[in-house]
């Protein structure tokens, strides 16, 4: 899939917009469903902008179409044109340009008619969606006549697929996040931390994907990692070489370059590099490095892989330590993908030196036989306390919330108030009730 068209992400008082060719977010938000005039983060503005780009560009055609379209989108916009004119206007556009499209399609392939009535399908889910957020009156007579002749259309020209989709349809969900390849299973596919946080998994096998599913898997990768350092770099998106396995974050207020991560040819990352001027605050060996950047960033992905060790770091299978105020020592299980079993590695951190490295683990990590399933399933809710000193949650009471079987034992996951995090018996102790 290649992308002939124009985008910029640019910065308007303090927040940020898009613009694909004519179609600019700042102007023309109300006509596509939860798109924003403006953004706090660039990363915001880029994923809304390649999400009309790729999957909604008939948004964009019709803008072309329209004279209300603005020409130098570099500027700030100081008056919209009348929100309720555009709107209806512009739906009427796409619904004559559908009008014409199906003239003589009956007689086409089944698949360019699938593709024809999947994008009528989703126009009228945009419009529909879009009627439901309007709160001004007198905008549902207009609304509805114009999803009447999408209606007309359907039932002219797509009835069986209409029957089809009678039986199967549902409501519409927010898609799910793709595939992180050669990723440990969690059972129940379970997610940690904010619901609308996608939980990465896949199988330990190497698989292909297709285009499409790369764009969509390295998208979801640069977007997670600008959303990890989004308090210090507002300004950061990602920018992505698909020959090189890299994806660069910049920021777009100065143009420099923070971060590169890599991904491997299973479409793991492998190497978060610090770039510019974070490298020379922040060299990849400090220890300042792993707090600010790879940690969060790691987290936020999901997973790592260790070439050396043929291992992933998996957060959800065990969270990782923040960096002392000493020196320290840190044993985490990660996951074999080729064995499909957990394996011990060693995180160091030494301050002295500013350093920090990760190697094998030279004890072997036993699972703590204290506590079984039912001790948490017995006087439910169960209150525990965090006991593990590497944890900025150390010594903090919570909630366990449900247990996660594994192959060898058992997680549970413990609402802290703010968050929810999937912790080992042993890294827990339960708190008696008085």
């Amino acid at each position: 899939m290649v992308l002939n068209m124009k985008l910029k992400i640019y910065k308007s008082n303090d927040r940020y917009r898009f613009s694909v060719d004519r179609f600019s977010s700042a102007i023309h938000h109300k006509c596509v469903p939860n798109i924003q005039k403006d953004y706090k983060f660039a990363y915001q503005a880029m994923s809304d902008a390649k999400m009309v780009a790729y999957k909604k560009s008939y948004h964009i055609d019709s803008i072309k179409m329209q004279r209300f379209a603005v020409e130098n989108l570099s500027k700030p916009v100081i008056e919209d044109p009348e929100a309720e004119d555009l709107l209806i206007g512009h739906y009427k556009t796409m619904l004559k340009d559908m009008t014409q499209k199906v003239i003589g399609i009956d007689d086409n392939e089944e698949d360019e008619r699938k593709l024809t009535y999947l994008v009528l399908v989703s126009q009228v889910d945009d419009l529909l969606r879009v009627k439901e957020a309007l709160k001004e009156d007198g905008q549902d007579a207009e609304i509805n006549k114009i999803i009447n002749g999408y209606r007309k259309i359907a039932q002219k020209h797509f009835k069986e697929f209409l029957a089809k989709d009678k039986k199967e349809m549902e409501a519409e969900n927010k898609p799910s996040a793709p595939v992180a390849p050669n990723m440990p299973e969690m059972d129940n596919q379970q997610q940690i931390g904010s619901p609308t946080e996608p939980n990465m998994t896949m199988a330990s096998k190497k698989v292909s994907l297709t285009e499409e599913e790369l764009i969509e898997l390295f998208d979801h990768y640069g977007c997670q990692a600008c959303k990890a350092i989004a308090k210090n770099h507002p300004d950061a998106i990602a920018k992505i070489s698909f020959k090189d396995g890299k994806i660069d974050i910049v920021g777009i207020d100065n143009g420099g370059k923070l971060l590169s991560i890599y991904v491997n040819d299973r479409f793991n990352v492998n190497n978060i590099v610090p770039l510019d001027t974070v490298a020379e605050s922040y060299p990849s060996y400090t220890p300042k490095f792993y707090q600010r950047y790879w940690k969060p960033v790691v987290e936020a992905i999901g997973h790592f892989y260790l070439d050396e060790f043929d291992t992933l770091i998996v957060p959800e299978l065990a969270a990782l330590p923040d960096m002392p105020n000493d020196s320290g020592t840190f044993d985490i299980m990660s996951w074999n993908p080729y064995e499909s079993k957990e394996k011990p590695i060693s995180m160091s951190f030494d301050n002295k030196s500013t350093i920090w490295k990760i190697s094998a683990s030279k004890k072997k990590i036993v699972k703590s036989s204290k506590y079984t399933e039912e001790d948490f399933m017995f006087n439910q809710p169960t209150r525990v306390m965090c006991i593990d000193k590497s944890m900025q949650l150390f010594k903090k009471i919570g909630e366990v919330v449900q247990i996660v079987p594994m192959s060898g034992g058992f997680y549970v996951d413990v609402n802290f108030g703010r968050k929810i995090v999937r912790l080992s018996p042993e890294q827990i102790e339960i708190i008696d009730e008085i």
